[in-house]
């Protein structure tokens, strides 16, 4: 008999011997205790008995309807999404019951019943790729990351695959995300740690079909603790379609208080001549109200600073900027944003959107050496120690005609590289740099890990897909996918 049984029929002979009415009222109370913890209770490696569901069709784990193939002999399901740190739903007949997940395995199957017929809930999807990680003393931490099928990929796959996954730096799968939509693609998925403690996590959903440019429409999903869906986050304006966001980046400061970015398509009339530009326009949102927007198209000298997209008159649409990446600098609470197209690092005033600075580029104010200067680089940010960080490319995409007299070094792989900044004097008072063993065209990242370590996503190149170092440049993590795959930022959370 287990101890709730046990409880339960003590209970009921204090109230059938008990002569006190405070025993028969203390009864009723723990019985309705136990009721509520009974609807409350969280299953482990198991599926809680479903009730109310007609067919396969009707139940939902995490919200998302299962992905089922039936045969005479066996019947198999996969979740949209599974986690092992937080609990799972499963919702049948408006009833909706939780239970955990000890491991994500191709080993770990959990048989159900649904009106009679019997299926088996395949823990790990058969279309997720398995890591290959080679451990040469990274600490312990979680590894997120989001990746999609290559062009070259396409060719071979069945069907597009795209996930945000969580795992261990063993490779242990702590939560993974299928894109919502067949055949969209999905990125960007990261960590947030609220102002007030609350743990987010956010991924790009791609909603409309892929535009002939280097970025997406879509939505940013917020995810609570427990990788439950609390939150769709979109641009604010009168027509729904122009509210779409783009992938590249975004920033969550609180569940009512988020930055984030789109593109709008710009007709103008320049040198007798239409013009169609892509204009970054990103908003801050507090209480469903833009509380800051700042738009390139506000800034025209902008339109001469690109080195890749500058033919105005081609009548094909010119993003000239490309978007990729935003911080908050801690220092004084402007924007920091990094522009590929540029190969610029600006900082905007967060009152007046004036540019403060260029960091590189044709622009540049701090005088950067040909060793410094950056090419078609991401993901810049501010390090513990004070340094802006960034991923530089080294891309081949420049155009020459765009480029004019711009003047670099051109290395055989990607960099990271480091400046300390005397933004008072523009200058640079320190630089460091990292040469990587592979060049990414496009995409790619680096972070600092709560250790003082540096993740580096390897985003277009095929196979090796994330890397970790130490502060000399000393290989300590490698992440591998098969070369199909490619993955938007590897992230270390310790």
């Amino acid at each position: 008999m287990t101890s709730f049984k046990k409880i339960f029929m003590l209970k009921l002979i204090l109230f059938f011997t008990g002569n006190d009415m405070f025993i028969r009222l203390l009864f009723f109370y723990f019985l309705f205790i136990n009721t509520v913890l009974a609807a409350d209770a969280v299953y482990i490696d198991k599926i809680p008995s479903l009730k109310g569901a007609a067919d396969i069709s009707d139940i939902l784990i995490n919200g998302y309807p299962l992905k089922c193939s039936q045969s005479e002999n066996n019947n198999t399901c996969q979740a949209l999404s599974l986690n092992t740190k937080g609990y799972n739903t499963i919702e049948s007949g408006g009833q909706i019951q939780k239970f955990k997940l000890s491991k994500i395995s191709s080993d770990h199957i959990l048989p159900f019943t649904v009106n009679h017929q019997s299926y088996n809930l395949l823990t790990y999807p058969e279309d997720l790729p398995v890591p290959e990680i080679t451990d040469k003393g990274s600490q312990n931490g979680l590894i997120a990351t989001s990746f999609f099928v290559s062009h070259n990929g396409l060719k071979q796959a069945k069907q597009p695959t795209s996930y945000a996954v969580l795992m261990t730096n063993k490779g242990d799968i702590v939560f993974y995300h299928a894109s919502i939509i067949e055949g969209y693609s999905i990125g960007d998925f990261r960590r947030h740690i609220l102002k007030n403690g609350d743990i987010r996590y956010t991924f790009m959903q791609r909603t409309k079909p892929l535009p002939p440019y280097a970025y997406w429409y879509g939505k940013l999903i917020v995810l609570d603790e427990n990788f439950q869906k609390i939150n769709e986050l979109t641009q604010i304006d009168d027509q729904p379609d122009k509210r779409l966001i783009e992938n590249h980046d975004a920033l969550l400061i609180e569940d009512d208080h988020y930055i984030l970015p789109r593109y709008q398509h710009q007709l103008k009339d320049k040198n007798n001549y239409h013009e169609i530009v892509a204009v970054l326009n990103l908003q801050e949102i507090k209480d469903q109200k833009v509380i800051f927007e700042w738009k390139s198209s506000h800034y025209p000298e902008l339109y001469d600073e690109t080195l890749k997209e500058c033919d105005y008159a081609s009548g094909y649409v010119q993003d000239y900027v490309h978007f990729n990446s935003v911080v908050i600098d801690p220092k004084d609470g402007n924007l920091i944003l990094s522009f590929r197209h540029t190969s610029t690092i600006y900082k905007i005033d967060r009152k007046t959107g004036d540019i403060i600075w260029r960091l590189g580029g044709k622009k540049d104010d701090y005088n950067l050496t040909p060793e410094q200067k950056f090419l078609f680089q991401h993901t810049a940010s501010i390090t513990s120690d004070g340094y802006l960080m960034l991923f530089d490319n080294q891309s081949t995409d420049m155009d020459q005609k765009c480029a004019g007299n711009f003047q670099y070094k051109k290395y055989p792989t990607s960099r990271i590289l480091k400046f300390k900044l005397d933004e008072k004097n523009k200058k640079v008072v320190d630089f460091q740099q990292i040469q990587l063993p592979y060049l990414s065209q496009f995409m790619g990242n680096v972070f600092e890990t709560n250790s003082g370590t540096y993740i580096v996503g390897y985003g277009s190149y095929l196979g090796m897909a994330g890397e970790e170092f130490d502060k000399d440049g000393n290989s300590l993590w490698t992440l591998k996918y098969p070369d199909t795959i490619q993955t938007y930022h590897v992230i270390k959370y310790d």
